[in-house]
């Protein structure tokens, strides 16, 4: 039903949500229409520049994005040759995922790989750390379970970085 879909969009808070994005290029008679550089002050494949009406354009992506996958794999790790190769691989599209610079250091800080699922799908959570579970029950249960008495209670003090496939 429409309502329920409605529902799920929460505009009324403060920040957008921070996803990744997916786009789809098809090949142009000029290519796709983009630039990709690496930087060696930081890790990755940037999109430098995109054509004005090119198909890199009408597919969402933009100058400052940091690329993530190509066509379904995850390109981090590459070299920029590799990363062009793996573009290059398809003759006439590419299915980029990307993410802008907000939404790279959000991923970063959580720690979290973005993936074509969280285009669309559940956004990991700042707290899933597992403090809440030791908040609801005070805590008696972890430290009856715990060799060190009291070690419930620096794990509830940390900061989120539990946030690991």
């Amino acid at each position: 039903s429409r309502s329920s879909e409605a529902g799920k969009k929460d505009v009324s808070g403060p920040l957008r949500e921070l996803r990744p994005r997916l786009c789809h290029l098809r090949k142009g008679p000029q290519g796709y229409g983009f630039n990709l550089h690496s930087d060696k002050s930081r890790p990755g494949q940037y999109i430098r520049s995109v054509d004005p009406g090119s198909p890199a354009a009408r597919s969402g992506l933009r100058a400052q994005d940091r690329l993530i996958e190509v066509n379904g794999q995850n390109v981090e790790g590459l070299r920029h040759a590799e990363v062009v190769a793996s573009i290059k691989a398809r003759e006439d599209e590419a299915r980029l995922l990307v993410v802008d610079p907000e939404t790279d250091e959000h991923f970063k800080r959580l720690r979290v790989t973005p993936t074509e699922e969280h285009v669309e799908g559940p956004l990991p959570s700042p707290f899933t750390n597992g403090t809440s579970p030791a908040q609801l029950n005070g805590g008696s249960a972890c430290s009856s379970r715990s060799d060190l008495p009291g070690s419930d209670k620096d794990t509830e003090e940390g900061p989120p970085s539990g946030v690991w496939d």
